[in-house]
């Protein structure tokens, strides 16, 4: 099982301590969630004070279609498996980001 979560990181690597601004990131909860709180957001956080609200996902693209359509979307950062990327991607729930935008 493939997960992805490369915006967080990518924010993680590339933030100024002056960046200061919301982030919703979903992920799967129990354990994984909260190794990922400890080990990325907290540190995170504390580098940037970005707050961020971490809420758990299912998984699937169903809650991210909901929110597209709404026109409602609610998730900075999702962190999804390979199968569901593929499926948001083909229809066009994901933002596409040049990564020359990024600094570094």
């Amino acid at each position: 099982m493939k997960l992805h979560l490369t915006l967080l990181a990518t924010l993680a690597l590339t933030a100024s301590p002056l960046m200061a601004q919301d982030l919703t990131v979903t992920s799967f909860g129990g354990a994984y969630g909260a190794a990922q709180k400890e080990h990325m957001i907290d540190p995170f956080v504390a580098e940037t004070g970005t707050n961020i609200l971490f809420e758990d996902y299912g998984g699937g693209v169903a809650e991210m279609k909901a929110q597209v359509e709404a026109g409602n979307v609610q998730w900075d950062v999702v962190d999804v498996e390979d199968i569901a990327l593929e499926r948001a991607r083909a229809e066009g729930y994901h933002e596409v980001f040049d990564k020359d935008a990024f600094p570094g």
